[in-house]
């Protein structure tokens, strides 16, 4: 029987993601690293408060593997002794922080029962608030400005740069990435509505809007995914016609910007860039950070030798700069892990109909993409690691995880029959 949602509990999680989203990071005049620090000390702590005195505290095996990993990253320290300073050894230790986040979001599904339905309101609830949050930066920008949440505007050298809350668009597109799948899914499902379509189409504006060349990548290859498992398991012809109006809506907005590229510099450096003219500034910038890497190659490949704490802007580059092969191994066995069990997932939930509604499996589907972006973004930045990226990340993990055990256990009080697509509203 799929239990009855609880509008409380949707709240519940739309406020916990919310304060990672609209987090104040230059209140006051703070700088992002002042900000950042407070983030990664305050949330977890919140979570924590969530839990207190609950007795049935448990360890997933995922949670006993992410402690394995972030303990091999601590050890690395260990042969940087000679040369490394306090910030570069104490940014180590936020790898605690990612492993605390996502034990106590697991508890918090296990302890207020969370659904997967419930996950899926709040974080429709969600990107509406973000959605009101860019269309304030365009009408109010120096209020949203004064607030502290970002300190950019909609326009910067590069024309349109939109990032919302989360500052960067590729930090906007990572995170809005599994709710754009959630509801692309619903429609594949047939539970999708005008109002599944108009959200979608909000969506890739927001996105294209942000010229985020990682971006791009992620939600197309999630879309090549997307489909051979829609015609699997949704209504085909649901499939085709999605199919269709995306294709429609991308040659729209492809043509609107060949017309209009003074508006998209970004696009358009890139452009010159792949056609011969050289590589675009936000290319070569990245180009430019991973020279540091022979640092890593020549001192110390197994472990790393990040004697310069350089923000190196490729998850890859980064973590092989930082902590060598070892770490660069680690970060892509979390990676592959990552997806393998959002697989494992989305098959179970669709193989057995009885545990799992519409709602919950599209929920499954968004989590299955957010994991595949985690290797695509990875090429433009460190997702997993990021400022609001990560914690938004690690926050959903920990729910999906908790929620789709919370569904298993409750195998009991299921029906034995459940129709496979159950109209849900979005």
């Amino acid at each position: 029987m799929v239990e009855k949602m609880k509008k409380q509990n949707v709240f519940f999680i739309a406020f916990i993601f919310s304060l990672i989203a609209f987090f104040p990071t230059f209140l006051g005049g703070m700088s992002l690293g002042a900000g950042q620090k407070i983030l990664y000390v305050l949330y977890p702590f919140l979570l924590g408060f969530f839990i207190l005195g609950y007795r049935k505290i448990e360890f997933p095996y995922f949670c006993a593997f992410l402690f394995s990993l972030f303990f091999i990253f601590y050890l690395t320290v260990v042969s940087k002794l000679g040369f490394i300073n306090v910030q570069i050894a104490a940014s180590h230790f936020r790898y605690m922080a990612y492993f605390m986040v996502f034990l106590f979001t697991f508890n918090i599904a296990k302890r207020y029962a969370l659904r997967l339905a419930e996950l899926r309101k709040a974080l429709l609830y969600v990107l509406l608030l973000v959605f009101v949050f860019i269309v304030a930066q365009f009408v109010v920008p120096d209020l949203i400005l004064s607030i502290g949440i970002t300190n950019r505007t909609t326009q910067g050298n590069v024309g349109l740069t939109i990032g919302g809350p989360f500052i960067w668009s590729y930090s906007l597109g990572f995170c809005i990435l599994p709710i754009f799948f959630i509801i692309l899914a619903s429609i594949f499902n047939g539970v999708g509505g005008f109002k599944a379509y108009l959200l979608l189409c909000l969506t890739s504006l927001v996105v294209l809007a942000g010229q985020s060349k990682a971006s791009y990548l992620a939600y197309a290859i999630n879309f090549l995914v997307a489909v051979p498992f829609a015609y699997k398991y949704g209504i085909r012809n649901k499939v085709n016609g999605v199919v269709f109006f995306l294709t429609i809506l991308f040659a729209v907005l492809v043509t609107y910007v060949i017309y209009n590229l003074e508006e998209f510099g970004n696009i358009y450096r890139f452009i010159n860039g792949i056609t011969g003219q050289g590589s675009d500034a936000s290319t070569q910038a990245r180009l430019n950070q991973l020279a540091f890497i022979s640092h890593t190659l020549e001192q110390n490949l197994l472990l790393g030798y990040p004697i310069q704490p350089i923000v190196i802007e490729n998850g890859y580059g980064y973590y092989l700069y930082n902590y060598g092969v070892v770490g660069l191994l680690l970060y892509l066995t979390l990676l592959t892990s990552l997806v393998f069990c959002a697989v494992r997932f989305v098959v179970r939930a669709h193989q057995h109909l009885s545990q799992f509604s519409s709602s919950d499996r599209t929920v499954l589907f968004g989590y299955l993409a957010m994991a595949i972006g985690g290797s695509i973004y990875s090429l433009a930045s460190s997702p997993l690691d990021g400022h609001k990226d990560a914690y938004f990340f690690w926050t959903l993990t920990g729910l999906v995880f908790g929620c789709f055990q919370n569904h298993i256990k409750s195998t009991g009080r299921t029906q034995k029959q459940n129709l496979p697509y159950q109209k849900v509203e979005i």
